[in-house]
């Protein structure tokens, strides 16, 4: 069909190559793009235009497509878009069926069933981890036990020795005042012995005379008289200072002292 055949009711720049739809009533073609409405092919036989839809009396039809105009100097463009695609309307909320119980069961069985694998190699993990971690506190609690046993042993070995220095603190005291006691009994003893003591000083020392004989003799010449029985020990005692010429002194432990 020839564009000067059609009775365009959109615009006057359509050509029989564009996409049109044809009024069943007024015989009035429209281009698709004009038309802002959607309209399938199959709805296309019994499409009426607006114009023609005004003069039917209203019943609350609600088909009213709209009619986008051009102006009369507008330019045909070189290419016209690819034909839009039907729009399936959406099913009634009602069609839909709603999931049953079992279904709903069988949804959670199969989610719970995915995920156990990867929940288990997690578990695994975990236990691996904890185990590990209570072998760590098992550890730490073998040598903590360790350590208060060897505490109380340091505690009872400290209260042992305590008790040790207590005994060797009072053993000392009395070993200090037996001590004491001896060192005044001995010094008395020494002052006791040297009273029957004599000292004779500047006697020359001649190694091969009697120093008994020559303490008798002494005696004699004082106006003593000491006889060799009443002499005990008589012996010369090491210098003070070696380096003196002076003789060493003459010790003379007799019986009694009376007797010199």
């Amino acid at each position: 069909m020839e564009s000067s055949s059609l009775h365009w009711g959109c615009c006057v720049l359509g050509k029989d190559s564009d996409e049109f739809i044809k009024c069943c009533h007024c015989s009035k073609v429209f281009h698709r793009d004009c038309i802002i409405d959607v309209v399938d092919d199959s709805e296309s036989d019994g499409w009426s235009c607006p114009l023609c839809r005004s003069l039917k009396p209203r019943r609350g039809n609600n088909d009213e497509t709209a009619i986008s105009k051009k102006p009369q100097n507008a330019k045909q463009p070189s290419k016209r878009n690819p034909k839009r695609p039907a729009r399936a309307s959406p099913e009634p909320a009602s069609a839909i069926p709603s999931p049953s119980n079992e279904d709903i069961r069988n949804i959670i069985r199969t989610e719970v069933r995915n995920l156990l694998p990867e929940l288990t190699k997690s578990m695994t993990v975990v236990n691996t981890e904890l185990r590990s971690i209570r072998d760590e506190i098992q550890s730490f609690k073998d040598s903590l036990d360790f350590m208060n046993r060897q505490y109380e042993d340091i505690i009872k070995e400290q209260k042992r020795n305590a008790e040790m220095m207590n005994t060797l603190k009072d053993n000392n005291l009395q070993l200090t005042k037996t001590v004491q006691e001896l060192t005044v009994r001995l010094s008395d003893l020494e002052q006791k012995s040297r009273e029957n003591n004599i000292e004779i000083q500047c006697v020359p020392e001649n190694k091969s005379k009697n120093l008994t004989k020559t303490i008798t003799t002494i005696a004699g010449v004082v106006g003593c008289t000491i006889t060799e029985d009443d002499i005990v020990n008589c012996t010369r005692v090491a210098k003070v200072n070696p380096t003196t010429t002076r003789p060493r002194s003459i010790i003379v432990q007799l019986i009694k002292l009376d007797q010199a």
